[in-house]
Order: C-alpha cells, then sequence, then structure tokens
C-alpha cells in the first residue's frame, strides 16, 4: 500500500487506519513460523511531515497470530502488539511510503524466539514422539539409549 507524501503538510498529519487480512501479508511473511489468523492485522497510526522530505511514521500494530508451540508443536495463538516509530526519507523524484513494508518489518523483528501453548507443557517424548500432554508413552526411559552414544554403553559394560 503506497502512500502519496504529497498530501501530507505540517500542518495536518496523514491518519493510518488499515485492517489488512492474512493474504494482504501472507506473500511477505514466507520466512517466519508465524501465520496470521482470520482476524488479521489491525494497523492505527499517523504520517506526519518533518521537513520537506522527511516523514515520521508513528504507528500501532495489533494482529493475532498462530504459532507452533516450541515444546509440542500444538498451534498456538499470539497476540502482537508493538508500537513503532520511525523517521522516513522519501525520493523527490518518487515521493511516496509503502507502510507494507514497514508492517512487515515489524513483523519480522519482533517475532517471539519461543512461543509455549501453555507454561506446563510436557512436548514431546524424545523417543517415540508422543504428545505428552494428551497421553503418557510406554517408552523404556531408564534404558534408552540415544544410538549416537550407542558405542559409548560398550565402556560402561566393562
Amino acid at each position: 500500500m503506497l502512500i502519496d507524501t504529497q498530501i501530507i503538510t505540517t500542518e495536518k498529519p496523514y491518519t493510518l487506519s488499515l485492517d489488512l487480512k492474512a493474504s494482504d501479508l501472507q506473500e511477505y511473511l514466507d520466512n517466519t513460523e508465524g501465520i496470521i489468523n482470520e482476524k488479521g492485522v489491525h494497523v492505527q497510526g499517523k504520517i506526519i511531515k518533518e521537513d520537506k522530505d522527511r516523514f515520521v511514521l508513528r504507528f500501532r500494530l495489533t494482529a493475532d497470530m498462530i504459532y507452533p508451540c516450541s515444546r509440542c508443536l500444538e498451534s498456538t495463538s499470539y497476540t502482537c502488539l508493538y508500537d513503532y516509530e520511525e523517521i522516513v526519507k522519501v525520493d523527490e523524484e518518487n515521493p511516496v511510503i509503502d507502510i507494507i513494508e514497514y508492517i512487515v518489518d515489524v513483523l519480522y523483528i519482533n517475532e517471539p524466539m519461543k512461543v509455549l501453548c501453555d507454561e506446563d507443557c510436557k512436548g514431546l517424548c524424545m523417543h517415540c514422539g508422543i504428545n505428552l500432554n494428551e497421553e503418557s508413552c510406554q517408552c523404556d526411559k531408564q534404558n534408552a539409549i540415544d544410538p549416537r552414544f550407542e558405542k559409548l554403553k560398550d565402556l560402561l559394560n566393562n
């Protein structure tokens, strides 16, 4: 979404109010683990003219995302609420601001490192892969040895 900065004056800032669907942004978010849910992304803010070619872009982004749980891989809802501000310099020959570019940057920069479905998530069994939140496995955890360390078992027996 391109915003023509020629319509923005120092006396009257440009008001942003956008409701974007997942389809509007998904092509830009290929490298993120999160998926925008059906509520989409809401952006509320202003673009203020500071100088002839400098503008202050200020907005609040709200999005409901779906991420895989870091322990059990179940789809987990995650609410994002970010405030963003940046000074943008526009080209005199092409005086537009691509607001989508900044929205995508905010989503990438603030992508959570770890999302849990629950603080007490038990995760997956490292031997059989069963979700330990739903049922307990019957693996023999005492005698289970990682195949990479199988040769070291012989050292203990000698």
